[in-house]
């Protein structure tokens, strides 16, 4: 048998290392894109939280009023 057509991976251990550190620095990416975007997520849903708990007064500080506050607390995290 030819080893050189081989398609089984110990028979180029170079590609092999090759593939997998690629796959591996991909996963990585993608890990830390996600727990980023869950970062994002949370952050937001906190401060949404946190807008509705403040008073009328307060929101007048911030130059909003109550049915503003409640409508942008009121949309989900995923929501820009």
């Amino acid at each position: 048998m030819d080893r050189t057509c081989s398609p089984h991976p110990t028979f180029a251990p170079a590609l092999d290392r090759q593939a997998r550190r690629a796959v591996r620095s991909t996963i990585q990416a993608l890990l830390i894109r996600l727990a980023d975007r869950i970062a994002s997520w949370h952050e937001r849903a906190r401060s949404r939280r946190a807008l509705l708990a403040l008073d009328d007064r307060l929101l007048r500080d911030i130059g909003i009023d109550r049915a503003t506050a409640e409508l942008e607390g009121s949309r989900s995290f995923w929501e820009p």
